[in-house]
């Protein structure tokens, strides 16, 4: 008969000062520190909504000159508000550097006009009055 070098209170040991150092390790990268804490700012307080803004606010914005804010507003002219602030990477001129500079500058607002209406001839209903299966 062959004697096993662990026996079964020496593994149960073993194996508790283990999760004991798991838990320990999880729960440090868990904890936040509390010398420096990270304001709440409300989403839309001392930023620029991107939905409003005028040309001259717009080009205040870092990376945005004059002319790629004209950019923007035009494109909101064209295709309504940003859904997201986003959405600003869909214009001309604004590349995701530039994005990511202005991200935590800009929000963009909840819709102001009536609610959202398709184009004329874009309707998703058919003749019939129910939604078309196939868009």
């Amino acid at each position: 008969m062959k004697r096993e070098l662990l026996t079964f209170p020496l593994r149960r040991t073993i194996f508790l000062v283990l999760l004991a150092c798991l838990l320990q390790a999880a729960s440090s990268c868990v904890q936040t520190s509390s010398t420096d804490p990270q304001p709440e700012i409300p989403e839309a307080e001392g930023r620029t909504d991107i939905n409003a803004a005028s040309v001259e606010e717009l080009a205040a914005l870092p990376g945005i000159g004059e002319a790629t804010a004209r950019k923007i507003v035009a494109h909101r002219q064209t295709f309504g508000e940003f859904r997201r602030k986003e959405h600003l990477l869909l214009v001309e001129g604004i590349s995701e550097k530039k994005y990511l500079a202005m991200r935590d500058l800009i929000t963009a607002g909840p819709k102001r006009g009536a609610a959202h209406r398709e184009p004329e001839g874009h309707s998703s209903r058919g003749t019939n009055g129910s939604r078309n299966k196939d868009p």
